[in-house]
């Protein structure tokens, strides 16, 4: 994929001079705008490169995006992570809890002072906390993308 970066910046600029020289027989820069030519060419060039590198490193960044997003709402809809995990590729449950939960799943009946049951609620508070702290996150991450994004097309 990066090499495709610096292939496309040369060969998008060059391509009306090699078709000059190629189909139409001539000399790919006319004599007398030989040399201001060959450098609108590699200026073009320089742009494209920087231009695309840009472009690429914001797709990247999007697709990182859209990836965790994915990640985030199959375990908001399943937190154990079993659905849609062929059968011998399941995950064991952690000991210690999973910081997807976002629910008490238990048959326990609901006790409001006791320990297991406050315990539940620290935890489920400090998942919901750190999923809001993701999502803060989340937006900074896209908001550097938003700002790259608009100085390129002022530029």
């Amino acid at each position: 994929q990066w090499l495709s970066v610096p292939y496309s910046a040369i060969v998008i600029p060059m391509l009306p001079p090699v078709w000059r020289w190629i189909l139409d027989k001539q000399d790919p820069f006319p004599a007398p705008f030989g040399p201001v030519l060959l450098a609108n060419t590699v200026a073009q060039m320089i742009a494209l490169y920087i231009f695309f590198y840009f472009f690429l490193q914001v797709t990247l960044r999007l697709q990182l995006i859209n990836k965790m997003l994915r990640e985030f709402h199959g375990r908001t809809l399943d937190p154990s992570g079993e659905q849609g995990r062929p059968e011998g590729t399941r995950k064991k449950p952690r000991a210690n809890g999973n910081p997807f939960d976002l629910y008490v799943s238990s048959r326990e009946v609901y006790m409001p002072n006791s320990g297991w049951w406050e315990q539940q609620w620290n935890d489920k508070r400090s998942n919901v906390e750190n999923w809001h702290v993701c999502e803060t996150y989340l937006r900074v991450f896209v908001s550097s993308i938003r700002l790259t994004a608009q100085a390129m097309l002022v530029g």
